[in-house]
């Protein structure tokens, strides 16, 4: 994911939102970032009653309502609520990436080790956005947990692709290329690997993308990652 906003920017930031509200108190949308602000310092009660206020201005106010969801998600056992905020904010606007990944850690919460389903959810995330900065690594997860090695394999590829620095992402590849490895009944040189992925590129460039990140070669490896991306796209 990405790093949280540093503490001072987040008090700086409710000052002059608060500011700004004193000219304009029923302002929704200053109403909605004063929400999302307590929701970074974990003021759940007022940050909900924020979004209240903004969605009573505008009943389709989807940043507020998607806000509303989120500070319910953080309320106790108040998951399904949550769900249900998300599924009606998504279905007002159906583009909403943030939306939609929302909707899905909400249901990943739920369901916990019982992953059924997530693929249609972070599957519509990469569908709208695919370069969103974690859903692939999620959808990786996910095949991984049903063992489907080679799809997993694909996912945390494109996570790499999408956001580099997603260290999961490569943890889990490097973990899943040792079991496509393991298939293969021996350990393969990076000689052999560069020679299998002109052959079978769609089989071999993950591997040889993974062995060049193994190598230090992470040019190498971007290369590989974008050849296997057109070969499987």
């Amino acid at each position: 994911g990405f790093p949280s906003p540093h503490p001072d920017n987040i008090k700086e930031a409710i000052f002059y939102t608060r500011f700004a509200l004193k000219f304009d108190p029923d302002d929704p949308i200053l109403q909605c970032a004063l929400g999302y602000l307590n929701l970074e310092r974990d003021r759940i009660d007022d940050a909900q009653k924020l979004f209240l206020k903004a969605v009573s201005k505008d009943r389709r106010f989807v940043e507020a309502r998607n806000g509303r969801a989120l500070a319910i998600l953080k309320m106790n056992r108040q998951k399904a609520k949550a769900l249900s905020i998300f599924r009606e904010t998504c279905s007002m606007d159906r583009e909403y990436v943030g939306a939609a990944y929302a909707m899905g850690m909400c249901y990943l919460a739920m369901m916990g080790k019982d992953r059924v389903g997530l693929d249609e959810y972070f599957g519509r995330v990469v569908r709208l956005d695919p370069g969103h900065h974690d859903a692939w690594f999620k959808l990786g997860v996910f095949y991984e947990s049903l063992r489907y090695v080679d799809k997993a394999a694909e996912s945390y590829s494109r996570q790499l692709v999408a956001n580099p620095n997603h260290e999961k992402a490569s943890e889990r590849l490097a973990r899943v290329s040792v079991q496509l490895k393991g298939d293969s009944k021996e350990r393969l040189s990076h000689q052999k690997l560069t020679e299998l992925a002109f052959q079978k590129p769609k089989h071999y460039l993950a591997l040889l993308a993974e062995s060049h990140i193994e190598r230090g070669e992470y040019l190498g490896a971007e290369s590989a990652f974008e050849k296997y991306l057109k070969v499987i796209s």
